[in-house]
Formats: C-alpha cells, structure tokens, sequence
C-alpha cells in the first residue's frame, strides 16, 4: 500500500473525515492524527500558522503519531503532517477554523506558495477557500467565508457589507472594505534551515548554524528587522546583517531521544505597512544506526557495535545500504532497539527477503555518555561479495 498523509480532526464529539479540515470551538482541545499509519515509520507535525489573536507559537508541535493542541483565539489553524517510511516523504496540509461571534470565518495564512490550495476543504469539498460561501457551524450557526482576496458572493451579506468587500486588517480588528491595489502588498517569505538538523541524545550543540532564504530578498532598510530566537529561552538575535549565513549565540542540549529546539526566524519589511513573515526549523537530538562487515568476533558487545564501519545519525532503522563482504566476512547491522516496538524488521537482498539472524540485544553507550539497547543483526551467510540491503 502506498504511504498516505491525511490529517484527521478530533474535538469532542466533533470529528471530520481524514483529509477534511474541521470547524470546531475555541479553548477545547483537538486532536490531531494520520487517517492511515501502514508503513508509516516517523511523524512530524507542525503548527504552520494561528490566528493573529492567538497565543500559540507556529512550529514543530511533536514526532509522535498524534497530537493535541487548544486553539484559543477564532479563525484558522494551519496544521501540517510529514509522515516517512524511511524512504519516501509525504504530507497534508488541514485547517482547524473557528467563526467569531458573527459567524465570519477567516482563512489561516499559509507562508508557503506552494502548499495546497484545498487545506480549507470544509465539510470535503474540494474546492477548498473557494468552496461554498455560507455553512453550518459546530452548532448548527450559519457562517460566512471569506478570503482576504476573495469577494463575498451575491446574495444574503451580513448587515452593512457590499457584494465586493473583503475583510482587512486595522491592527486590531477586520472591517469590510473594498479592495483596491492600494491594499495589495508585494509577495516577502522568509526561509530558515539549520546546518546540522540532527544530533545524537547529550550532544551539546555550540552556536548552530543556519541558512536563510528570502522572496524577493531579505530585509534591508534601517526600519525593518531579522530576528533568530528559539523556544530554548535563547535571547533574540539580530541577524540582519547577515541574513543568509548565521549562527545563534547559545549552546544547546537534550539529554532525551527526540528532544530538540524549535528556531524561528522573523522577518519585517516594509514601510508604509509593514509586513512580517516567519519560518521554523529545529534541531533534534537523536542515535546512529551502525553497520558493516566483520569476521565474527569472541564476544559482541558495544565495542564491536560502534566500531563497524559506519554510524549514521537518524531518525529510523529503514533504509538501503551497500557494502562487501569478503572471506570469513559477515554483513552486521545494529539500531536502538527502541525501533523495534513494532516488530522486527525485513530485510531484503537481491529481491528476496531474509537472510539476516538476531545476534540479541546489547547496552550501547553513546560518544555522549547516553545509553541504551541496540538490536544486531548479523548476516546468515558469510564471503557475500558486494551486497546491497534494505531494511524495512
């Protein structure tokens, strides 16, 4: 079966089809899952956008399978899920809307052109922000749609509004207006990658290192700004000095699987109305999975593991690896047995499956003074030659 991304809403007895986005209710939990986990190795959600009311901070919110969040503030949550076997990458992008008290529902922001354009598939037409313009709320309430770039339809408007107007933005408050080019802003995204994304568990991080990308460049005059921070408690940083190439002033540290730290980069340009735009990457501390060959030692032990010929620091025992094995040689393969919660792995040579038998479990110590259990695995047979494998 193929590997599928599609976000499923849960609030309360509100829930929607995986794939659908959901109208729900302010200051009550939400659950957030994958509609179908086959194959599925690793998880990554990330709060992409809220509500300009709203308290939540955009960014990674877990690599766990599910996860909650409570909207307290009205209008749309952007949520996205990057799901992984190992080998191919997919994700959904779904909104969770909240209409205000006269039933408006704004749409979330997306800083990403690219990302898809039915996130508002509301009730699952796939329309999505140009879907139907009147709807039923969690309540049975009517609500309006409207998009920022969208007129409101003919027909029955609220009380003051004319066919054409499009909610904008005062700085406190959405009023209805017409559109004209005086309103319309230049397109200004902000980009940031960190240099070295994973680490191993106890690693300290010293002054990590990031890249930064701009449409159509980054901010420049004396009143705009370029702001690193972290979720770590780091102090701000300006870094619009050098805005493609920086680095954080602090040192950094988890001593967890799957800690890490969430950076945000903050732009603002412009004058006349500034616009601020903002982007996430984190660090994350994870193992090294290990493999190689070797003549078959006296004893196994951490020493044999970390001493194969090559440890790769990642999130997932799955993956295709190539080596050669040569007289009284055997194909080693060892990974935190952690991995294991959902069994034990296939493995695959030349199109046909097994051939590797389970050594045991064994305490590894990390370079960092973390420890834990290592499954390894050691080719059936010796003197392979050269032996592409998979593991999956």
């Amino acid at each position: 079966m193929s590997l599928t991304a599609q976000i499923k809403f849960t609030q309360g007895l509100l829930t929607a089809p995986a794939g659908t986005a959901l109208i729900g209710r302010v200051d009550e939990e939400v659950l957030c899952e994958n509609g179908d986990n086959t194959g599925v190795t690793s998880w990554t959600w990330e709060l992409v956008s809220v509500p300009i009311e709203s308290s939540l901070v955009p960014g990674i919110l877990s690599v766990t399978s599910t996860v909650t969040f409570t909207p307290d503030a009205v209008y749309g949550y952007l949520i996205k899920l990057t799901v992984s076997d190992g080998f191919n990458t997919v994700a959904d992008e779904r909104v969770l809307g909240i209409a205000d008290d006269k039933g408006w529902l704004l749409p979330a922001y997306n800083p990403n052109p690219f990302g898809r354009t039915d996130a508002h598939n509301f009730t699952g037409q796939i329309r999505g922000w140009a879907g139907p313009e009147v709807m039923t709320g969690p309540d049975g309430e009517v609500l309006l749609l409207d998009g920022i770039l969208k007129s409101i339809a003919t027909g029955s408007l609220p009380e003051g509004h004319e066919v054409g107007d499009v909610p904008l933005f005062t700085g406190t408050v959405y009023v209805a207006e017409q559109l004209t080019e005086d309103y319309i802003q230049p397109a200004f995204t902000v980009g940031i990658t960190a240099s070295v994304p994973l680490v191993e568990v106890g690693q300290v991080v010293v002054t990590p290192g990031f890249t930064g990308a701009y449409t159509p460049g980054p901010p420049t005059l004396p009143s705009e700004s370029l702001t690193l921070t972290d979720n770590y408690g780091s102090a701000p940083k300006n870094v619009k000095g050098s805005p493609y190439a920086f680095t954080s002033n602090e040192s950094f540290h988890r001593a967890t699987y799957g800690g890490s730290v969430i950076f945000t980069l903050t732009g603002v340009k412009g004058v006349t109305i500034p616009i601020t735009r903002q982007d996430t990457c984190s660090v994350t501390w994870v193992q090294k999975v290990y493999w190689g060959v070797s003549v078959a030692p006296g004893v196994y032990d951490q020493a044999f593991i970390k001493g194969l010929a090559t440890g790769l620091i990642t999130t997932t025992r799955n993956r295709s690896f190539t080596v050669t094995a040569g007289e009284n040689e055997y194909i080693y393969y060892a990974y935190r047995k952690a991995y294991d919660a959902g069994g034990d792995p296939s493995f695959w040579i030349g199109g046909f499956e097994g051939g590797f038998d389970k050594i045991g479990d064994i305490s590894v110590t990390n370079n960092y003074g973390f420890a834990e259990l290592y499954t390894l695995w050691k080719s059936t047979q010796g003197w392979l030659g050269l032996t592409t494998v998979t593991v999956s």
